[in-house]
């Protein structure tokens, strides 16, 4: 389970490309309290060459008071009428195996009349600990992973001549750079200039670039809480 912040959120909802129609809200009638949320975003996706504008159902929630009533079944259908008359060509999600996501697309999508393709199964991603107590504190580790991921919790300092954090006049390199990669790839989610320029300014967010021999950007990563 993933705790997000105003900050991260922000991040995830507050870029320029952002459509506030884009946003789903289950209110309790009696409290008048926010119980649900349903937000997505607006992504270009480049299919083979071809580009199409999707959305991105980025995050869902429903107060565990309000689960298995069917409010994530309810906001999910109408995120897809609202995106469906906004004129979005498609949208895609990616889902934990052990949370209820899939479930609530694949109701959707069933009793929507739409069909449900997976297209990519990622069967492993990186996890790095730097606090191995801290993180035992809420998710159960076993001795032996403790004593695993204690030995790779501290970070080497990196020191290289080629390796520097992002200033603002390398948003062009780092731009080209990625629509290089939006060409080489089958799929590729396509940002957009201004979220790409918008994120990059963003005061919690941590951008490093590699350059090359020459001084050319070949690389780059951004990480942010």
């Amino acid at each position: 389970m993933l705790i997000f912040t105003e900050d991260t959120f922000n991040i995830m909802f507050g870029a320029p490309s952002a459509n506030k129609e884009l946003f789903v809200r289950a209110i309790d009638k009696t409290t008048n309290e926010v119980v649900g949320f349903l937000g997505s975003i607006p992504r270009k996706l480049s299919i083979e060459g071809k580009r199409y504008n999707f959305i991105i159902p980025a995050w869902l929630a429903v107060h565990w008071k309000h689960q298995k009533k069917g409010l994530a079944k309810a906001m999910g259908k109408k995120m897809l009428e609202i995106g469906l008359e906004a004129g979005y060509e498609g949208g895609f999600a990616l889902h934990e195996p052990e949370q209820h996501g899939v479930d609530t697309s694949r109701a959707v999508a069933r009793e929507m009349g739409f069909p449900l393709e997976r297209l990519v199964r990622i069967k492993q991603f990186v996890i790095r600990i730097f606090d191995v107590e801290k993180v035992a504190t809420v998710v159960k580790l076993r001795w032996f992973e403790k004593f695993f991921f204690s030995f790779k919790q501290k970070v080497k300092a990196v020191r290289s001549s080629q390796v520097r954090i992002y200033e603002p006049k390398d948003l062009e390199q780092i731009y080209k750079l990625i629509e290089k990669l939006v060409e080489r790839n089958q799929i590729s989610i396509v940002p957009d200039y201004q979220d790409v320029k918008w994120m990059l300014e963003n005061p919690k967010v941590i951008c490093a670039v590699h350059e090359d021999k020459q001084g050319k950007i070949d690389g780059f990563a951004i990480v942010w809480e």
